[in-house]
């Protein structure tokens, strides 16, 4: 059965999270808007409780490669791939 407990991943994926935006002096509301999602959204990727962060590991694990490999060869400036715009990707 599955728990909906955050893994030890999702926590320490979400306390780095929040402790980048603190060093970087950006609020949560200000972070929240950039990437698109709700102020309590980017609260509960903080606190480890948006689970997305364990599953991916999970996924990659399963595939017997690193998470990096999802992300390589996009530019994460690039407005189309915040956005999913696949760009003949």
């Amino acid at each position: 059965m599955e728990t909906r407990d955050p893994s030890l991943i999702d926590q320490t994926v979400g306390e780095r999270i929040g402790k980048r935006r603190t060093d970087l002096e950006i609020s949560q509301p200000e972070l929240a808007e950039q990437v698109g999602v709700t102020d309590r959204q980017l609260q509960k990727y903080e606190n480890g409780k948006n689970r997305s962060a364990g599953r991916l590991y999970d996924i990659a694990k399963g595939l017997k490669i690193s998470i990096a490999c999802f992300y390589e060869g996009l530019d994460p400036l690039h407005s189309a791939v915040r956005r999913g715009g696949g760009g003949g990707r």
